[in-house]
């Protein structure tokens, strides 16, 4: 192939190549013939074979935007179509280069696009190009009118894969970008660009891609420095998606990192610690032990809020440290200790570590004047006696034990951690439920508290299919909240237990349709209005969200799956027909193809 163009080269006069970069330049009386218009906006090859012989006809540009056939093809992504039309103009490179009414070269509408084949393909003849023709201009570096390389515009558009590719074929590419970035850190305003290379980040530690981030860390000053408009850096971002290699590459890079805080004062800690990421925890408390000890906008450190997120494995693997009295007695803004919160959350094993653990002192005062004990702490292995009583449902020993023992409902069980009504939930005696319940003297607490597994009782409930039980808890919790106003707990509803789980996704899983239709009714009743975190995470859905029912729709699970998403993966089509029929707004990118036809067609 190269001997072929070399003869076309040789047999080029000069006086057409001068000829050639005339009409390109000024695009001066040679419009684009419609046809071979049409067949590059296709890619039909065998009219581009057909309209070659024509004289100039591959020189030809359109008259508005004065596109070349080339430009066409590139942005359209017809590599094979790009493939021909360079043999056809052979040795005549400038094509390769030339710049339409905007200054963008047929790479930069590739790259733009996001056509990968058709960049690298673009790539691989520049390169045997300029062998032939140094004078050549290097496209990768090619400015357009908005002062804008290929890379630019393949940043702007989130498109790693050309990213990646540019830089890797020329880090020469990111030198203009190194410049902006710089003067971003020095002015410390956040910037397109910067913007933009973070959301790449993001795609690099969801994906695990280690080798695109060490291409863009070895070519971008400065990259481990940036934040997002939110004052995420890229240790933030590998955190969030529990990417422990990366966190050890970011760390390497710069430790500092560890500590930086973004705008609601969450360091890549506080995130691991949210989230229950051990070994993320792990990497970053080996290369930052300081980091346990930053607070967030609340006043918690790392172990605050692992207790508040139920994340015992996080809790658990930090009390193994050997941390001072005075991080693990810190008081929050409210003046609440660990300890504080764990007994407000019924968490039985986090008490019962913190008060084996030495260095607890269980008798700090809050702001509310209280120590811990006052949220009547379930310290004590549930008796025999209770547990067996739930278990058969026997409703006499129940009440002789709770009328003899009424502390005793405030007990866990030694190795799941579930209290009394997490055992009469799962059993669905509803008779039991209501009695346990009269015994907690209207602490609903005990409703959202979660076991070791994360669980609420109507998670547990819900996954036995006990309808009447749930309904029973969700209505105890609307009187309770009548009963007191001012209470402030979260709505059960939504509560994520095992893997990320609501209720609902409970429901679908165990194919539980009356529950789920029951759920989301009760959805209904309960208004909702939309947190930062909520907002931040479904910003698609913000504006269409009015009450719990529409959570309950939209909202993910750890493996990013929502209600739909697992009604139509178990193949059930009542649930999937109910689900769609309820929702009001659909994130179609985020849906499987059945359940997305299904809902247009309502």
């Amino acid at each position: 192939m190269t001997d072929v163009r070399h003869r076309l080269y040789v047999s080029a006069s000069k006086k057409t190549r001068v000829f050639i970069r005339q009409v390109l330049n000024t695009g001066a009386d040679n419009l684009m013939d419609p046809v071979f218009r049409e067949a590059a906006d296709k890619g039909n090859i065998i009219s581009l074979q057909e309209l070659a012989v024509k004289p100039n006809i591959i020189y030809s540009t359109t008259k508005a935007e004065k596109n070349t056939g080339l430009h066409i093809a590139a942005s359209k992504g017809h590599t094979l179509f790009v493939h021909h039309f360079l043999l056809h103009a052979g040795m005549n490179m400038e094509l390769m280069v030339s710049q339409n009414n905007d200054g963008d070269t047929p790479l930069h509408l590739a790259a733009r696009a996001g056509h990968l084949e058709v960049v690298e393909h673009l790539i691989q003849y520049s390169g045997w190009a300029r062998k032939i023709n140094a004078n050549l201009k290097e496209p990768t570096i090619m400015v357009n009118t908005e002062g804008n390389t290929p890379l630019h515009d393949a940043l702007f558009k989130r498109h790693l894969d050309i990213t990646i590719k540019l830089l890797e074929v020329n880090p020469r590419c990111a030198e203009a970008l190194n410049t902006e970035i710089t003067n971003q850190l020095s002015t410390g305003s956040v910037s397109t660009i910067g913007t933009c290379m973070i959301a790449l980040l993001h795609q690099t530690a969801l994906h695990d891609n280690i080798w695109a981030l060490e291409i863009l860390l070895n070519n971008i000053v400065g990259l481990v420095k940036l934040t997002d408009s939110s004052g995420n850096n890229a240790l933030h971002y590998a955190t969030l998606n529990n990417r422990v290699r990366m966190v050890s590459m970011l760390l390497n890079k710069n430790s500092a990192l560890a500590c930086k805080k973004n705008t609601e004062e969450h360091t890549p800690l506080h995130i691991v610690a949210k989230y229950g990421f051990t070994e993320a925890a792990k990497e970053l408390l080996k290369q930052c032990p300081d980091a346990i000890k930053v607070v967030d906008l609340d006043g918690r450190n790392a172990l605050h809020i692992a207790i508040v997120n139920n994340k015992l494995s996080i809790l658990e693997l930090l009390l193994k440290y050997k941390l001072p009295k005075e991080i693990l007695n810190k008081q929050d803004n409210d003046g609440n200790t660990l300890l504080h919160h764990a007994a407000r959350l019924h968490q039985g094993p986090s008490i019962l570590w913190l008060l084996n653990d030495p260095r607890i002192n269980s008798f700090v005062i809050n702001k509310e004047g209280h120590t811990a004990w006052a949220y009547q702490i379930p310290i004590e292995p549930m008796a025999q006696a209770l547990s067996n009583a739930i278990d058969k449902g026997d409703m006499l020993s129940l009440v002789n034990f709770l009328a003899d023992c009424p502390e005793g409902v405030y007990s866990v069980t030694p190795i799941r951690g579930d209290t009394a009504v997490h055992l009469a939930a799962s059993k669905g005696n509803d008779c039991v439920v209501h009695h346990v319940l009269l015994y907690t003297n209207r602490n609903v607490g005990f409703i959202i508290s979660k076991n070791i597994n994360g669980d609420t009782p109507l998670h547990l409930a819900v996954r036995a299919g006990h309808v009447k039980v749930v309904d029973h808890l969700m209505h105890y919790m609307a009187w309770a909240k009548e009963i007191e106003p001012n209470l402030k707990l979260k709505e059960p509803l939504i509560m994520q237990g095992k893997e990320g789980n609501t209720l609902l996704h409970e429901a679908v899983i165990h194919g539980w349709h009356d529950l789920a239709v029951s759920l989301l009714d009760h959805g209904k009743e309960v208004t909702w209005t939309a947190t930062e975190e909520f907002i931040r995470e479904y910003h698609e859905y913000a504006g269409d969200v009015v009450s719990t029912h529409d959570v309950l729709l939209v909202i993910r699970n750890d493996d990013g799956d929502t209600p739909l998403h697992l009604a139509v993966k178990s193949g059930n089509s009542v649930l999937v027909n109910m689900l769609i029929g309820r929702t009001k707004v659909m994130n179609l990118e985020l849906t499987p193809q059945y359940a997305k036809e299904r809902w247009r067609s309502c």
